[in-house]
């Protein structure tokens, strides 16, 4: 899928009602800019820089947002930031917090080695 919505110049949802729909989600995670309508919870995900949304059946209004959409990023995807990490900036992220609980837990768990070993 990630070949089609990077090959895709926009993603349109025109939709009467959501959730926090997947394919939104895949289009900016492909850097695909999307026009949708704005209900459920499209608006969590929505940003100025990769988004426009419209009311939900106005047709007038998702129009003139696709042509906006596609004279602003038209074959330009590569323009577009991603919204959500890669998979190696979130692992990345993870470790540089859990690194001083990781060492703290070594350290303790170092400490009551050396202290079962006295003891016996």
């Amino acid at each position: 899928m990630p070949d089609w919505y990077r090959a895709a110049d926009l993603t349109v949802l025109p939709s009467r009602s959501e959730g926090l729909p997947n394919v939104l989600r895949e289009s900016l995670a492909c850097r695909t800019p999307f026009v949708a309508s704005n209900v459920g919870g499209i608006i969590e995900i929505a940003d100025p820089g990769s988004s426009l949304l419209v009311p939900p059946e106005d047709h007038s209004a998702l129009a003139d947002a696709i042509a906006q959409a596609l004279a602003r990023w038209g074959g330009r995807n590569d323009s577009i930031a991603p919204v959500f990490p890669t998979w190696v900036e979130a692992a990345d992220c993870l470790v540089r917090i859990l690194q001083p609980y990781v060492t703290a837990r070594s350290r303790q768990a170092c400490n009551e080695l050396g202290r079962a070993a006295t003891v016996n």
